[in-house]
């Protein structure tokens, strides 16, 4: 390889190159150089010539942008590609609107709460005659296992609800609960 012998470049904020130079000092193509040069990211200086340092700074901070540029364009396909992971997820019946969900606690609790607020009325006939303290409170420990029960079971209700498979609302089992044991 007979040619320049290689030198080492000092590079100062002064130093000026060759569009050849600069191509090599940044990797790129001499075409290359020139698109940039056209496009606004590099500076050419008089007789194709180029502030080192300048632009490669100019050069950097370009890469810069469009790495921004494309994880903007990713965060969006991310976002759609969830979007769609959530739409079949729903389509497929294991995602619920949280509405679906919010409603059915809410009729949980409140048949829950008609369930205890309904004890003392049924407790109080069977309770009425007895004397017996132990008696008593057996039939107070009956009402209150019954309810809680109720609402033990009443996440599979809502499962079987959700999924297409049953009713979360047990109408007649609850009145007829209410008048069991009368």
């Amino acid at each position: 390889m007979a040619g320049r012998p290689k030198t080492a470049l000092v590079l100062t904020d002064d130093t000026v190159v060759t569009a050849s130079d600069l191509a090599k000092l940044i990797n790129l193509s001499h075409q290359r150089i020139r698109i940039l040069v056209d496009e606004g990211v590099l500076d050419r200086g008089p007789m194709d010539t180029y502030q080192a340092i300048d632009n490669c700074s100019r050069y950097v901070k370009y890469l810069r942008s469009q790495t921004r540029k494309n994880s903007g364009k990713d965060r969006m396909t991310n976002a759609k590609a969830q979007m769609a992971e959530l739409d079949l997820q729903q389509r497929e019946g294991t995602l619920v609107p949280m509405a679906e969900i919010e409603q059915l606690l809410a009729d949980m609790v409140l048949r829950f709460r008609s369930r205890i607020r309904a004890i003392p009325s049924r407790l109080a006939p069977m309770v009425a005659p007895e004397t017996d303290v132990k008696a008593i409170y057996k039939l107070c420990e009956k009402f209150h296992d019954e309810a809680l029960e109720e609402l033990a079971l009443t996440p599979i209700e809502i499962v079987e609800q959700v999924s297409g498979n049953g009713s979360a609302r047990d109408d007649e089992g609850e009145a007829s609960a209410e008048t069991d044991d009368i």
